[in-house]
């Protein structure tokens, strides 16, 4: 197996540093240590008494007397408020029309998916008003130069504009 240049100088500077950290050692590690004396063998001076320590010590969690007296207030001020609801882009965009039969199929996409919008065709797949082809998006109406989406958490809705496609190309 060839490895390529760039991780052959790679490994070559980590090499190096590790033979360096152990060639030039590290003057920390060779301190002595000093062991911690128990807190009974501390001086009198230097020991805190319990009630210092307590008198220190705080309720972090504490309410105000206000609130223990009236625990709903408690309660609504935790409830945090509701969430905006924020429409999204229509995930959907026209991949193009074809005309059969004289009824014009229009082909939408995400991406990933493909719905043909048509009333009688036997397509599968194919869409209609009332149906959801995205989640949360349902189509509303089909109209000459628009497809009208709503988006059902906030009812509101977005135009796919058709744009040129709306005629029955002539042969």
């Amino acid at each position: 197996m060839i490895v390529p240049r760039y991780l052959q100088v790679t490994l070559a500077l980590t090499l190096a540093s590790v033979i360096w950290s152990v060639v030039s050692g590290d003057e920390r590690d060779d301190a002595p240590v000093r062991p911690v004396a128990p807190a009974h063998n501390q001086p009198t001076a230097h020991r805190k008494s319990a009630d210092s320590v307590m008198a220190v010590h705080k309720d972090l969690f504490a309410l105000s007397h206000a609130d223990k007296e009236n625990p709903a207030t408690t309660q609504a001020k935790a409830e945090p408020p509701p969430p905006q609801h924020i429409t999204p882009a229509l995930p959907l965009s026209l991949l193009g029309i074809w005309w059969e039969g004289h009824q014009r199929i229009i082909l939408l996409t995400d991406g990933r998916d493909t719905w043909p919008v048509c009333h009688h065709c036997r397509a599968e797949n194919a869409i209609w008003i009332g149906n959801e082809p995205v989640e949360g998006w349902k189509l509303k109406a089909v109209n000459k130069d628009d497809l009208l989406f709503e988006w059902q958490l906030t009812h509101t809705s977005q135009h796919l504009e058709i744009s040129d496609l709306q005629s029955e190309p002539t042969q």
